[in-house]
């Protein structure tokens, strides 16, 4: 097994859906789970820094979206684990290879590149809208911070 990680067409992505399904597939762990602040154990820790590097890798979202995401993590928190993945990768190449297991499973999902800039807050509203882990007045408050952002 290769630990090259893949790389996308410039401009491209992946479904944040497709990222999260692929970990927890890989992982075993569920959805809520993953995403909650719940259960802090080394079972859960390593795969929600991994589906955050991922996140932020492969579907471009920010520290901040991938916080609101991840149950209102801060963003320096979503930092560490990037930065905690990257070190792991680079000194450990049965690690990277792992790591690009899981990229290939998210990415077996379809890239999808948007067809303008336009499109993205759209892309963002709707994944903030249907998010299972957000409550309806979470969802809408994200929902008006991209609003606000994009169109402000």
């Amino acid at each position: 097994m290769t630990g090259e990680l893949p790389i996308l067409p410039q401009g491209s992505w992946v479904d944040p859906d497709a990222i999260v399904a692929a970990v927890v597939s890989q992982s075993g762990i569920g959805r809520e789970v993953l995403l909650s602040r719940s259960g802090t154990y080394h079972q859960v820790v390593w795969p929600r820094h991994e589906l955050t590097w991922l996140l932020h890798e492969y579907a471009g979202l920010s520290r901040n979206a991938i916080g609101r995401l991840m149950d209102g993590r801060d963003p320096t928190t979503v930092r560490n684990s990037l930065r905690k993945v990257t070190q792991r990768a680079a000194e450990c190449p049965d690690y990277r290879a792992h790591l690009a297991a899981l990229a290939r499973a998210a990415l077996a999902a379809p890239v999808k590149a948007p067809s303008s800039a336009g499109d993205l807050p759209v892309i963002l509203l709707r994944s903030v809208l249907t998010s299972p882990t957000l409550s309806d007045a979470e969802a809408r408050a994200g929902a008006l911070d991209i609003m606000g952002r994009y169109y402000g």
